[in-house]
């Protein structure tokens, strides 16, 4: 009888115990997630929208008064497809403080749009492709990582295929939102483009094509000939679970960026890629 008391009373304790460390976790977990989170609200004074037409504002270390989602480039799609919203209502443009950014972090190359996603991000090119996954553009230690450019292609998105790399954060943070698009049919075909700004320039992109695959599939392997680049979209043809409502012409090889991220929960070995095709180069004004 003592020892069914002693077991009655230590089955409780041992589940409350289980409870508490699950509870603990979750919310250092959260914690993690928010200062993740604040630090890149507080990039955003490096980035003004400005509507198009405006003076120019005055950029720099937080001066910037509006810090709100930001720009579409300047210019026509050739798809027809639906404008962004924000050119809609009269058009903005983004202007970045990219010397005030690269004086935080030298490894600071270029900023990344998404409209459809709300994703906007600095983007770094480290030395490995391991650090960013671990630390935020502060330098910070922090599950939530940075968006990095693969440290094997070229910073200035010169290479055939590009690789931007970011984790699947269960907040939607990071590429955390990436999933949205096989989520929610219909919303990459409403708005397709994503946006890499660079120095003064405009890189306008348009997704062709998303997938799951393994991350040692040949997804990731680096295009070098014209020949391994026709392959390439072809695999990627015959891979992808989306259509764009138009033909896209390839013919002339233009550049690809590849968006990754993990397909699950962490430990994956399925990653998310996205493909965007060069498709537009305009000047900051």
């Amino acid at each position: 009888m003592k020892q069914k008391k002693i077991i009655n009373i230590l089955i409780p304790l041992a589940l409350g115990l289980i409870i508490a460390i699950a509870l603990y976790k979750i919310i250092s977990i959260q914690r993690e997630y928010q200062k993740a989170q604040d630090e890149y609200r507080e990039l955003e004074a490096y980035v003004v929208k400005e509507p198009i037409g405006d003076p120019m504002p005055e950029v720099g270390s937080g001066q910037i008064q509006d810090t709100s989602d930001a720009a579409v480039p300047p210019g026509e799609h050739d798809s027809g497809a639906e404008p962004d919203s924000t050119e809609s209502n009269g058009g903005v443009i983004l202007h970045i403080d990219e010397d005030g950014l690269r004086a935080i972090n030298e490894d600071y190359r270029a900023w990344l749009r998404i409209p459809s996603l709300s994703i906007s991000y600095p983007l770094v090119w480290g030395r490995d492709n391991d650090y960013y996954l671990h630390y935020t553009f502060e330098g910070k230690y922090n599950a939530a990582g940075c968006l990095f450019i693969d440290c094997e292609t070229a910073s200035d998105f010169s290479h055939r295929n590009t690789f931007i790399y970011g984790h699947n954060m269960k907040n939607g943070s990071m590429f955390g939102s990436l999933k949205r698009f096989r989520n929610e049919q219909g919303l990459c075909a409403s708005d397709p483009y994503f946006y890499i700004y660079q120095d003064d320039m405009i890189y306008e992109y348009e997704i062709f094509a998303y997938y799951t695959t393994e991350y040692t599939s040949d997804s990731y392997r680096l295009i070098d000939t014209e020949e391994e680049y026709d392959a390439y979209i072809a695999d990627v043809k015959r891979l992808t679970e989306y259509v764009p409502e138009r033909d896209m012409d390839f013919s002339g090889q233009p550049n690809i960026v590849t968006l990754s991220t993990c397909a699950g929960s962490g430990g994956t070995t399925k990653r998310m890629v996205v493909h965007g095709v060069l498709v537009n180069i305009s000047e900051r004004q």
